[in-house]
């Protein structure tokens, strides 16, 4: 069996097959975990993995908004023209507020405050969620 993942529609047809038989929900707790442990362990990879949450924030995972709000702030002092001391110095002084965050999230997985379903959204792939967080600490929606 062999697929050509270079053309977007194959990419689809690869993962309706391979969520047949693998829970997406399961997948895409440990997907989420295991990036947010990587901005945890990666200072390097920090600011593409924020990025990436913010994109996955807009595309519906709102549980995400308080990692998005940083990728809103690296755009805000223009990371990408930092020098390699300023980009250091940055990490430093707010990694401590993003590890927080970051464990604040893992901790509604752990306890199924936010907890994936079997089902995805066909256009996007984005995999449904059930939030059962306290009204004043969902994200607006």
């Amino acid at each position: 069996f062999k697929i050509n993942t270079n053309q977007v529609s194959n990419k689809y047809e690869l993962k309706r097959i391979i969520f047949k038989y693998l829970s997406i929900a399961e997948f895409e707790t440990y997907r989420l975990t295991k990036k947010m442990n990587e901005v945890k362990s990666n200072r390097k990879k920090l600011p593409n993995l924020i990025r990436e949450f913010y994109s996955l924030y807009t595309s519906g995972y709102y549980f995400l908004e308080p990692l998005s709000s940083w990728s809103i702030h690296l755009d805000y002092i223009n990371w990408d023209n930092l020098d390699e001391f300023e980009r250091k110095k940055w990490i430093n002084k707010n990694i401590t507020k993003i590890i927080k965050d970051i464990n604040k999230i893992l901790t509604y997985f752990e306890e199924g405050k936010i907890k994936f379903i079997d089902d995805y959204e066909v256009d996007t792939f984005m995999c449904k969620y059930i939030d059962n967080r306290a009204k004043n600490k969902k994200a607006n929606k």
